[in-house]
């Protein structure tokens, strides 16, 4: 890196771009404007870019730790790495160590190869090896096994090229436990031996990290009255004062040091305490200010200055201070820091900032780990070349890297909207790889699973996230849910029911109510029964509709009279006897058509001591009529009728009922009977009757009907104002019996004479404006009654129908699908073929 640096800065300094014809053709595949991107050449420079660095020895060996790991023989790698011909050497396994940490992060295969190499004939670890295994692991919070490494250590006194204790206080001292470190400190005080320099540095830094600020200053004197005291000395101190938050006392500090004894960590410290402390001013100039006295390896302290601020924020600033020092002094940052400048930078779509860091890491060839090629994958997603990040992807053998999880994430998010099939492919690496999507990608991409009806890879995904306790919004197991019950699979929506249960998930009402209403679907009343009832034992509120309809199919089945009781019995155990609960198995067994099951029902709520409400006696009066048993249906109104005062709602069930089944006579009886009860009947029997006396053709009927409604105080409503208008299209008799009727005695019948008279066909209007007139001086118009006028205005001019169309809209009535249909015939009665079809899918 160093090397690389010091090449970087001499071209820099001098402005001699020896590979400037490479960096331009890198700057114009990367840059964001002018032109088509060149994903093919993109992706070769980058391609070209992560197989720079690699060493194949390395690779093997760390290829063959990885893939071993789970052999059930003891040492797996072994046979394998003794054919490698590999000469060890401390210098040879600090580098495979850095090489395992920095490009492959596979902290246990670093642990397995020390071990191999401790156990090979002819080498022995030094106390470097051991640090930089110790190191790897405190980085990855892996104090456990060096706390276990370090209790097997001790039973290996004779352990050559060692300084036992030496080892064990370093190796406690790492993994965080100064306490045990100081322990054998003193033991080996009491023995007469003294730690050298390193080891006494190692400890004083982990009294530090852990707050243990007296054991500080006693180890600080210590290694002062040695003569030990160095650069790290000072550097560990003046973190130590930081830490307390003693700025000031940290400044004195260094500040009476000589000139020489300043040195980049101190500083680097220092700068992120005060950034730490929001102090970003005073930090920025004590890096300019030591700059000028020439303290060595300043790039630590940019390096350190640069991570503050993309921390905090201010990308910006990052930029400016990178492109400063990188053109003045030939700065070049480790490739820590431009990972974290250029994921910030992803993050807020910034990518032709991006574009010019991947650039300059091209281009000065910065090493690169498994971050910066989960940042490539991710700029490739974020600029929508999903064919290069693809090839990009699949070249991660090739260049002995692996995604991290954000790459993961934005590949399926990116596929969700192209292939899902590639988007489940991605997924399934990711998972062999330990990574699971974060929430929104997996509601994503079960999302996009379920609109393309892929149930089989739909349901393994969900499986996948139940298995590892993950738990997506529940709208998403909704959708799946329903996804299945509409493409008839409603029984493996069941069984992945099972399964959530079974990881003690909580679905949701709407979730239970897809699944019933599938079952319903398949006529499996038994099924749906016992999903009602688990959603009851859930504590969910469930809806009468729901039970309705459960009801009803169960009594749709075969011989379901056993099945239907016993759900009737288990559903009051949880809900309790009512009359309205009894009331909602009425209801299902009277939709059902079985007038018997509904009877018996009734009969059990009044053995039960259960009171029958008004409902009850409608429901089961309902029963009867909607199975045409009308003599049934009359014989309980008559029982009813001897025991109490029959109320209005009773007659207006009875006679909606009889008009259902095409009973006029009985129906119009039922009105009379109210009429001489003293009791007006409802709208909607007045409504019914007239609709049915109108398709039996007895107009005469249907207005003395009207005739008596008015006289009761009943308006004329919308619903038999759009009856009379249709059936005066359909016959000109309805006009002739209105004349008969009433005549012409006020304005508004002959309002009403006119707008039957237009419709029948007997005299026309003069514009569209006199039909509407009419129409509102009679009744209130909805879109039935404009679909009627648009219809009859386009017997006769299809502009008009057009024009007439507009209006409706302007008046504020939303069309419907009959209106588009009756526009589309308009135009193809008048030749107007390709218009119609056009209307046609309006109304789909």
């Amino acid at each position: 890196m160093l090397a690389v640096r010091n090449a970087a800065r001499t071209r820099l300094s001098c402005f001699s771009f020896p590979s400037l014809n490479h960096s331009l053709s890198t700057a114009a595949a990367l840059a964001p404007h002018g032109g088509t991107l060149d994903s093919d050449s993109l992706f070769n420079s980058f391609r070209d870019y992560f197989n720079s660095g690699k060493n194949s020895l390395f690779d093997r060996i760390f290829d063959t730790l990885s893939s071993t790991r789970h052999d059930l023989d003891l040492f797996p790698a072994d046979k394998v790495l003794s054919q490698l011909d590999i000469r060890l050497s401390e210098r040879f396994v600090l580098d495979v160590l850095c090489y395992g940490q920095q490009r492959h992060k596979d902290v246990l295969s670093c642990l397995r190869f020390f071990d191999w190499a401790g156990r090979q004939p002819g080498f022995y670890h030094t106390r470097v090896t051991f640090s930089a295994i110790f190191k790897i692991l405190s980085f990855q919070h892996q104090s456990k096994i060096i706390l276990d490494f370090l209790d097997d250590f001790a039973g290996h006194k004779g352990l050559r090229c060692l300084r036992f204790y030496d080892m064990l206080v370093m190796g406690y001292a790492m993994a965080g436990k100064p306490d045990l470190a100081l322990q054998l400190f003193g033991r080996m005080r009491f023995l007469g031996i003294d730690l050298d320099s390193f080891v006494y540095h190692v400890i004083l830094n982990s009294l530090v990290e852990e707050r243990c600020y007296d054991a500080v200053r006693v180890v600080a004197s210590q290694i002062k009255l040695q003569g030990l005291e160095c650069e790290v000395t000072h550097a560990i101190m003046v973190k130590f004062l930081c830490l307390q938050k003693r700025m000031e006392d940290a400044r004195v500090y260094f500040s009476g040091l000589r000139k020489e004894k300043v040195n980049a960590r101190l500083l680097g410290t220092y700068v992120t305490a005060l950034c730490e402390d929001g102090k970003f001013e005073e930090a920025g100039s004590v890096v300019e200010e030591f700059r000028n006295f020439g303290v060595k390896n300043i790039e630590h302290v940019y390096d350190v200055w640069l991570g503050c601020i993309i921390r905090a924020g201010k990308l910006d600033g990052a930029l400016e201070f990178y492109q400063g020092k990188k053109y003045v002094e030939g700065y070049i940052p480790d490739v820590f820091r431009y990972n974290m400048l250029i994921s910030r930078l992803l993050g807020q779509n910034r990518l032709y900032d991006v574009s010019d860091l991947f650039m300059d890491m091209l281009d000065l060839e910065v090493p690169h780990d498994k971050f910066t090629y989960t940042a490539a994958l991710c700029y490739f997603c974020k600029k929508g070349m999903i064919d290069a990040a693809l090839k990009l992807f699949e070249c991660r053998v090739e260049f002995g890297l692996s995604p991290m999880a954000m790459a993961y994430n934005y590949l399926i998010n990116t596929l969700c909207g192209n292939s899902t099939d590639m988007a489940c492919r991605v997924l399934k690496n990711s998972i062999e790889q330990g990574y699971f999507p974060r929430r929104r990608t997996f509601n994503l991409l079960t999302e996009a699973l379920c609109s393309d009806r892929k149930m089989a890879a739909m349901r393994e995904l969900a499986i996948a996230a139940l298995e590892r306790n993950l738990m997506p919004d529940t709208y998403v197991y909704d959708k799946f849910i329903s996804a299945l019950c509409e493409s008839d699979k409603v029984e493996e929506g069941y069984l992945l029911l099972g399964d959530l249960n079974k990881a003690n998930k909580r679905l949701s009402r709407l979730t239970f109510s897809k699944l019933i209403h599938g079952f319903n679907k398949l006529q499996r009343g038994d099924m749906s029964a016992k999903l009602l009832l688990e959603m009851q034992d859930k504590g969910y509120v469930v809806k009468p509709q729901l039970i309705r309809s459960v009801t009803r199919t169960l009594c749709e089945m075969k011989n379901p009279r056993a099945q239907f009781l016993k759900f009737l019995e288990n559903y009051l155990d949880r809900a309790g006897a009512s009359a309205t609960a009894y009331n909602h198995f009425i209801h299902g067994a009277g939709n059902a058509k079985r007038p018997g099951l509904a009877r018996e029902v009734y009969d059990i709520m009044v053995w039960n001591g259960v009171k029958p409400n008004r409902n009850s006696g409608i429901l089961l009066l309902q029963s009867y009529l909607k199975n045409g048993s009308i003599s049934d249906a009359i014989k309980i109104f008559n029982q009813t009728q001897q025991k109490v005062r029959v109320e209005t709602k009773t007659f207006n069930a009875l006679i909606v009922g009889l008009c259902k089944a095409g009973r006029d006579d009985l129906a119009a009886y039922c009105i009379w009977q109210m009429v001489e009860n003293d009791l007006i009947p409802g709208k909607k029997s007045y409504e019914d009757l007239v609709h049915l006396y109108c398709k039996l053709r007895k107009y005469y009927d249907a207005l003395n009907l009207i005739s008596n409604m008015e006289k009761l105080g009943r308006k004329f409503t919308t619903f038999i104002g759009n009856i009379l208008l249709l059936h005066c299209t359909k016959s000109p008799e309805l006009y002739d019996a209105w004349i008969d009727c009433f005549g012409e005695h006020d304005e508004k019948s002959t309002a009403y004479r006119n707008l039957l008279g237009y419709f029948s066909g007997k005299f026309e209007a003069d514009n569209v404006d006199h039909v509407l007139e009419w129409v509102h001086q009679c009744f209130r118009p909805d879109i039935y009654t404009y679909n009627l006028i648009l219809r009859k205005i386009g017997m006769r001019d299809a502009d008009a129908a057009l024009e007439f169309f507009k209006e409706i809209t302007q008046i504020g009535h939303k069309p419907n699908e009959w209106t588009h249909t009756t526009i589309a015939q308009i135009l193809r009665m008048n030749g107007r073929v390709d218009e119609a079809e056009r209307w046609v899918r309006l109304a789909s």
